[in-house]
């Protein structure tokens, strides 16, 4: 397919080179010659675009991705369907993708790991609240900018949830064994987890360079192709009965809550697995903060019994629970303590439960009974009875103070899933209990439904220590489409207006009699109409009155010098035939316009060619040519425009490759003239070499006055920013030379 470089698709889409392949369709680089700007342009392969199958997928890729809208997912710009091509517009990603920066770097820091999962967590959650699975995350779909952010790319495969899913092909699975869930291994259906299974596994690779799953490189050389899918069905089956191996027993440097996050990401029960993108994203922003945090999921073990993990990594002991206050002396431990002594050694453990602490009490003590009969005073029964009452008194009190904290204080409970119910139901349900703050915000959900929540479903919480935001959807933020209709405003102030206003636009351009040209005419809503912001509107703007938007007037040419000729014709909208035509005539005409092959005063479409004759004094023009090679850097399409005192006269395209690259004018001119050639491919241009030409001599006489050859350089290399990025994930490209490449001439051969 690589002979569609240099084509233009649609009328405005330039492809200048291959820059990516996949299943089902080619990437190419591309110029939007309407917009200005760099495309990337995705085209279905030929031997796919007689298949209703595949044509029905690009279909669902185009429909897909055109919901999606977020700086972490690639946008699309266009979609074309001709007979004979089938193509995507997206935005050209200027960066490398996952698999290379892993591949150059080896492992990863866990900050850097978790800036990338978080971003890529970011762009499916907004897929999933639209219904939208990806089906197919892995590194090599991910793109990796300069600054440090993440690019999802790729929908290819993604479906909406509500269809009905279907076994993968065996193509599929080869291109993506190595993240495939489990549920998609073994052809079941499939939704959002399967996204954050595979999400798991990049975090995984990230921070220890490999794969949980996969085959020796050694085991994969020398095989067919029939070899080959055998082990690709033993890694699929690898991610359907194989536990992975914990992530620090190959990078002990990982901290222990990041593991749990990837292994719980990557459960091969869907129901143990996160159950949201959100979910997840929650877990990442507590290790932010608290990177020695420890998460205790517990997960079913082959025996069916909970494997608990503690802070260190390693099964925590059976927690302590205290003797009822009522229980008798032979059911209480030795280290009972009373009074105050035991509410002074109460401390508490993570999971809320009050764990006494160990007081030695010496009941050894030998006194002489005898003795202390002796020393007895009247006034001790007394004292002792008052300070026994006293000291059952105060145990009987701070019992009862402690058994009611530990009921309020060690009671955990779990935590509901909130999300998607109204406010005043989770109120009226849980707001005896639960400590709800809710945070109101505009959103594309209903009014009054929540959309998060501080706590994630299904954890462990203490209600009475937890406060629990919930973010209130107050509906969709509303304005006013503003009344343009009162006097003539430019297109630059309505946009800028409605940019204000957070509203998005489309401009059709409309032939009007009653606006000026370049002014609004109306918009779609109407004025006054309540929209929702980031919503789109429709605007309509005056390319002025019909009649002089398709039609021009000739003017008066003759008797002008040329050049200004040529001026006042390009000023009329008129095209100037190149090369002039020389005529002999007398002295004094020479260099005028003495004839123009349309008379003045007479009204033409506009673009239409008019042909001039120029007076070329007794003697009649000379003819000369201009020739020169573009060196090997030069790839791809250019034009070229040949100026002549500055005014462009004749043009061409050339593809390097295909056309060859010797570059000619040729011309018939007289007197003294400059001639320059200015270069241009994807919107940059620069004026390449200029030449003197003296026609006064029987053969003109040419030199090189200025030429620049950096000027190539700055049209194909573009510099980079001045400003440095604060992350710079891979290096930056190099500096074009300071002196011209050997390859360019220093002079035009001549023919």
């Amino acid at each position: 397919m690589s002979n569609y470089i240099g084509m233009k698709l649609d009328g405005r889409y330039e492809l200048l080179e291959l820059i990516g392949s996949g299943g089902m369709a080619e990437i190419y680089k591309a110029t939007d010659t309407v917009e200005e700007r760099t495309v990337a342009v995705k085209i279905l392969k030929n031997e796919f675009a007689g298949s209703d199958d595949f044509l029905r997928r690009f279909r669902n890729e185009s429909k897909a991705i055109a919901l999606l809208s977020h700086p972490n997912i690639v946008k699309i710009f266009d979609v074309g369907f001709t007979d004979s091509i089938r193509f995507i517009v997206m935005e050209y990603v200027d960066g490398i993708t996952l698999t290379e920066y892993i591949s150059r770097q080896g492992v990863l820091k866990w900050k850097e790991a978790h800036s990338y999962i978080s971003q890529i967590l970011k762009a499916l959650q907004h897929a999933h609240d639209r219904g939208i699975v990806h089906r197919d995350v892995k590194s090599q779909n991910v793109m990796l900018l300069r600054d440090g952010s993440i690019k999802v790319m790729d929908f290819g495969i993604a479906r909406f949830n509500r269809e009905i899913d279907k076994t993968m092909s065996e193509k599929e699975i080869m291109g993506s064994v190595h993240y495939i869930s489990p549920e998609q291994a073994r052809g079941k259906n499939t939704d959002e987890k399967s996204d954050l299974y595979s999400v798991g596994v990049m975090l995984y690779e990230m921070l220890t360079g490999v794969k949980p799953f996969d085959i020796k490189e050694a085991d994969r050389k020398g095989k067919n192709e029939q070899q080959l899918k055998e082990l690709v069905q033993q890694i699929a089956k690898m991610h359907t009965d194989k536990a992975p191996k914990p992530p620090r027993e190959i990078n002990s440097s990982i901290p222990g809550g990041l593991e749990e996050i990837i292994l719980r990401a990557m459960q091969k029960d869907t129901a143990q697995r996160y159950q949201s993108s959100f979910d997840m994203l929650v877990d990442l922003q507590e290790f932010e903060k608290n990177p020695y945090i420890v998460f205790e999921y517990k997960y079913s073990t082959p025996a069916g019994e909970p494997k608990h993990i503690d802070k260190a990594g390693k099964p925590a002991a059976p927690p302590i629970t205290l003797p009822a206050p009522n229980s008798s002396p032979s059911s209480s431990p030795k280290w009972a303590a009373t009074g105050a002594v035991a509410g002074a050694n109460i401390v508490a453990t993570k999971a809320g439960v009050a764990k006494p602490a160990v007081v030695n009490i010496d009941d050894d003590d030998d006194y002489d009974e005898d003795e202390i009969e002796q020393r007895r005073s009247p006034l001790l029964p007394i004292l002792f009875a008052v300070a026994s009452a006293f000291v059952i008194f105060s145990a009987f009190l701070i019992t009862f103070v402690v058994t009611e904290m530990l009921e309020r204080g060690s009671k955990n409970e779990t935590m509901p899933e909130l999300r998607g119910r109204t406010f005043a139901e989770v109120d009226a349900e849980y707001g005896s209990w639960l400590r709800l703050n809710p945070i109101m915000e505009y959103s594309d959900v209903g009014v009054g439904i929540i959309i998060r929540q501080s706590e994630a479903a299904g954890r462990l919480f203490n209600p009475s220590h937890t406060i629990v935001d919930v973010t209130v959807s107050q509906g969709q933020r509303l304005v006013t489409m503003p009344d343009f209709s009162h006097r003539a405003h430019t297109e630059a102030e309505v946009v800028s207006e409605l940019t204000r206003l957070g509203l998005f636009h489309v401009t059709t351009l409309q032939p009007s009699d009653n606006h000026s040209k370049g002014t609004f005419i109306k918009s779609e809503p109407l004025a006054g109409s309540q929209i929702p912001v980031g919503e789109t509107v429709r605007i309509w703007i005056s390319q002025g009155r019909e009649d002089e938007l398709y039609n021009t007037i000739v003017p008066v040419l003759t008797g002008l010098v040329h050049l200004e000729a040529a001026a006042d014709a390009a000023v009329a909208d008129l095209v100037v035939a190149s090369p002039l035509i020389f005529e002999e005539s007398s002295e004094e005409q020479r260099g005028r316009v003495i004839n123009q092959s349309i008379p003045h005063g007479r009204k033409v479409p506009r673009g239409t060619v008019i042909e001039l004759t120029v007076g070329a004094g007794p003697s009649a023009g000379r003819e000369s040519f201009i020739q020169f090679a573009m060196p090997e850097i030069a790839q791809g399409l250019f034009d070229f425009v040949l100026l002549r005192n500055g005014v462009a006269v004749d043009s061409h395209s050339q593809h390097m490759t295909l056309g060859g690259r010797q570059i000619r004018f040729e011309f018939k001119d007289i007197g003294t003239v400059e001639y320059a050639v200015m270069i241009r491919q994807g919107g940059r241009e620069g004026i390449y070499v200029v030449y003197r030409i003296d026609f006064e001599h029987d053969e003109p006489i040419k030199e090189i006055i200025e030429q620049d050859p950096n000027v190539l350089w700055d049209i194909i290399q573009p510099p980079t920013p001045t400003t440095t990025p604060a992350t710079t994930p891979y290096e930056p490209p190099t500096e074009p030379p300071t002196t011209p490449p050997t390859t360019t001439p220093t002079s035009p051969p001549e023919a």
